[in-house]
């Protein structure tokens, strides 16, 4: 599964934010707002923020949403 920039807005995540975390991580933002990212890996940096993003986009899946 992929959480996208949308699953990170439905928490309430602003972009600005959501790019300073990606890039004190050490991830690529520009092409997570462009693919997304594997739930996995944004679940092993053990983030509870990443979590919540992670709970959205197993509800976004569950409901039959792209």
């Amino acid at each position: 599964m992929r959480v996208y920039i949308q699953d990170c807005r439905a928490c309430g995540y602003c972009a600005p934010g959501v790019r300073d975390f990606f890039q004190r991580c050490g991830l690529d933002f520009r092409d997570f707002v462009l693919n997304g990212i594997d739930a996995e890996a944004l679940a092993e940096l053990g983030d509870a923020m990443s979590r919540q993003a992670i709970l959205k986009a197993e509800k976004r899946a569950r409901d039959g949403q792209q």
